[in-house]
């Protein structure tokens, strides 16, 4: 057969197998933040609009009470179609993910070289990558879809300005995949970051081309040992930089051997393994005798996000395509390598270390999936049955808002049982706050738009924490009832496995008395072996 037909097997074989990764091992959805998408998606359903937009920034959650609104409607949309639930709507989402991952990645690999290989390992490491798999394991979160998006939105880039030629289609394709960033997550600031870096890289090329040819020896010395060192110091220089000024980019405030350990394994945990690799690709990278523009648009954005690199969880994600990139740049640049690789003594062999490599790849990001699941009495990670069967059990059930002692299952027993709650960060779901009740005022820290927007609520409201927390504590009975009857709360749903205290965020703390008396009362009016529902009336 022709080499095409088994590059066209191999790229099906990756897509199969980023599926496969992806059938759950848990019998419910996972995660915290994705049963808060999960009931926004289901109240676009219900009510058929975003009850959460009173202004054009609403949509990109840039204005107070409101979340960016891009994968709750697509959700929506696609559950209301299909006719499956929500639940198996994100599953499905999730499965869809791992191919458009591998994908994007393998045609952004495609920039780089034309070595399939490389290609090949860009998309399964991408797609497989410890990172990618806690977002797409039966869980949605908003910034999964960026981190998706960040491969095709620099392949775009690239094209539009390809042969010296402007694209007016890759440049309208570019200006869509940002937007659609945009009314997805804040983390569509990285792609800001990468398209800067596509600029400067841009310039620093045809600088490059206008230079005068240099002797060899003196290449060697510079592109070896001047260019490296020059590097390095910019890099460390870059990265002292924010403390040095005393910026606040979320960072560590001092650089000790704990706070290094805590960066690296922040890193590994989500590159994964392979972020060993990748001081080995910043060096080929800088040998690189021959540097395209797209070599020089890694070593650029390398120095860009090197001030920010200190604050790992949202720059581990953002930028996880470049330092993977980075950990298999050494395969694109040793072309000894490469040639044995052609010969057909050396393909089979390579063949089977390869597979060894994405199978081997694949078990460790599923087992770090399944190793940081917190599994404790009073806060699993997924939505274990017993509070599945109690949500379906107070969605039949009369009208009327309910309180929980357990914050975690508080917000899943909410998206399946499509209950009001007090406890959610997109109140307007919940009927607690309409237009009328925003009073925006903008904010004097400029920097703090690109977060959650130019605007505050100068009267705002803090129903997940100040309402709720009074049921903790050993407040009146006569407040009790008020914010009972403010709300509408009719139901008490009681986590067993930690009766008598109030779980919020994962930290036991004593309930009110008023709770006491309930745990006492014959109000029951549902009971599983670690779940109640009680009359709280």
């Amino acid at each position: 057969m022709k080499k095409e037909v088994y590059y066209l097997m191999a790229i099906i074989a990756g897509i199969l197998f980023s599926i496969v990764l992806r059938y759950p091992m848990v019998p419910h959805e996972q995660g915290w933040d994705s049963f808060t998408i999960h009931q926004m998606a289901q109240s676009i359903s219900t009510y058929g609009y975003m009850k959460w937009i009173f202004n054009p920034l609403s949509y990109m959650g840039y204005y107070p009470y409101s979340y960016a609104s891009g994968i709750p409607v697509l959700l929506s949309g696609f559950s209301q179609v299909s006719g499956l639930d929500m639940e198996h709507t994100i599953l499905f989402f999730c499965m869809v993910e791992s191919i458009l991952f591998f994908l994007f990645a393998y045609m952004a690999a495609s920039l780089f070289t034309r070595n399939f290989i490389f290609k090949f390992l860009a998309g399964m490491v991408y797609s497989l990558s410890p990172g990618v798999v806690w977002f797409t394991d039966w869980t949605i979160s908003t910034r999964g879809p960026v981190i998706m998006l960040f491969p095709l939105f620099i392949f775009v880039v690239f094209k539009t300005f390809e042969n010296k030629r402007f694209n007016k289609k890759y440049a309208f394709l570019s200006v869509i995949i940002f937007l659609t960033a945009m009314v997805v997550h804040n983390m569509y600031i990285f792609l800001i970051v990468a398209l800067l870096s596509y600029i400067l890289s841009k310039i620093l090329f045809l600088i490059k081309s206008k230079t005068f040819p240099i002797k060899k020896g003196v290449f060697y010395v510079i592109s070896h040992v001047v260019l490296p060192i020059l590097f390095v110091l910019l890099f460390l220089a870059l990265i002292y930089t924010p403390i040095i000024f005393k910026i606040n980019i979320q960072a560590y405030s001092s650089i000790n051997e704990e706070t290094i350990f805590e960066v690296l394994h922040a890193y590994g945990g989500k590159v994964g393994i392979i972020f060993i690799m990748i001081p080995a690709g910043i060096y080929f990278l800088l040998k690189n005798k021959r540097k395209r523009l797209p070599d020089m648009f890694l070593a650029v954005n390398t120095l860009l996000i090197a001030p920010i690199l200190l604050s790992p969880y949202y720059v581990s994600l953002g930028f996880l395509f470049v330092f993977l990139i980075l950990c298999i740049y050494p395969f694109s640049s040793v072309k000894n390598t490469y040639k044995r690789l052609r010969t057909e003594k050396y393909k089979r062999y390579i063949i089977f270390i390869i597979l060894i490599f994405v199978i081997l790849w694949a078990a460790q990001s599923k087992f770090h999936a399944i190793s940081v699941r917190q599994v404790e009495k009073i806060d699993e990670d997924y939505c274990e049955p017993p509070v599945y069967d109690t949500a379906i059990t107070l969605k039949y059930m009369g009208d009327g808002g309910f309180v929980s002692n357990d914050y975690t299952i508080h917000g899943r027993i909410s998206a399946y049982s499509e209950r009001k709650n007090i406890v959610d960060r997109v109140y307007p779901i919940n009927n607690y706050i309409n237009s009328s009740s925003v009073h925006p005022v903008l904010k004097k820290d400029i920097l703090s738009w690109f977060n959650d927007g130019p605007y505050k609520d100068h009267k705002e409201l803090h129903l997940d924490y100040r309402y709720w927390s009074q049921f903790r504590y050993n407040v009146r009975e006569n407040t009790v009832n008020d914010l009972r009857d403010k709300y509408d709360i009719q139901y008490y749903v009681e986590n067993l496995r930690i009766s008598g205290e109030i779980n919020y965020y994962n930290k036991g703390v004593y309930q009110s008395k008023y709770f006491k008396y309930l745990d006492e009362s014959q109000y029951t009016l549902y009971q599983n072996q670690e779940i109640s529902i009680r009359y709280f009336r």
